[in-house]
């Protein structure tokens, strides 16, 4: 059986939740906020990793 991901990239899903945070409801805002936290704190992560790997 084949398998079809449909994952979307971070780059695919910032202008929904750019969206959200200028017209979404209050509920909409808020997941929207937590999900830009846990975009940016992956990043930091994925910066960490690389800057120990450049050392």
């Amino acid at each position: 059986m084949q398998t079809i991901a449909l994952t979307p990239t971070w780059r695919d899903v910032l202008p929904i939740l750019l969206t959200v945070l200028i017209e979404g409801t209050a509920e909409g805002k808020r997941e929207a906020r937590v999900e830009l936290e846990r975009m940016a704190k992956a990043a930091d992560l994925w910066n960490a990793s690389n800057a120990k790997d450049g050392e």
